[in-house]
């Protein structure tokens, strides 16, 4: 599993930039490309990620064989991390794949998003708007039920945002993450 995937588990599938830099590392670890500093002294330092002709090729389908297409889209070649902008489209698409792929990985197997309940909630919803609504028509506190409800809808669209959750197979995975963090952890003492 991809170290970006570990971490997005971990985050409640939520990818951020560090998922993107741990499939980086970890395809540069794999021979894929080679990870290139400059030290600039008083400025930052330069990064640069290189691919020569010789490198292996990962397999198309993987993740990191779309990693290493994006951010080298002639099989070969330098591409310096910096704010140049065609540096950043690359390594814009790369987070657009990764993100895709390590969420397609988990999603269903690891993490669950729990739609059913989602729809049972926004239902529910919708009968007490109705009954409100009706009870309301002759009376004039019409205007009051309308506000009332309105802020209903917040705690709703916060339940349909928050409510995923890991399977058994993603606690136990959560479960191994938290284990190897805690041996780190304590390594590191």
């Amino acid at each position: 599993m991809p170290p970006g995937a570990l971490r997005m588990m971990r985050r409640g599938l939520r990818f951020d930039p560090l998922c993107l830099t741990a499939d980086i590392l970890h395809c540069a670890v794999a021979g894929y490309y080679r990870i290139a500093v400059e030290d600039r002294r008083w400025r930052k330092d330069r990064w640069s990620l290189i691919r020569d002709a010789h490198m292996p090729v990962p397999d198309a389908g993987s993740l990191a064989g779309r990693l290493v297409k994006e951010i080298f889209p002639t099989g070969a070649g330098t591409l310096t991390v910096d704010t140049e902008a065609e540096s950043q489209k690359r390594l814009r698409l790369a987070r657009t794949v990764d993100a895709g792929s390590n969420k397609a990985l988990l999603e269903g197997t690891f993490y669950a998003s729990n739609g059913g309940h989602i729809v049972k909630a926004v239902l529910g919803y919708i009968a007490i708007v109705v009954v409100a609504m009706v009870s309301t028509a002759a009376d004039s506190g019409q205007p009051f039920a309308v506000a009332i409800l309105g802020l209903g809808i917040l705690p709703l669209v916060g339940y349909i945002f928050l409510i995923g959750a890991p399977t058994a197979a993603g606690r136990q995975l959560l479960d191994e993450i938290d284990g190897l963090v805690l041996y780190l952890s304590v390594a590191e003492a």
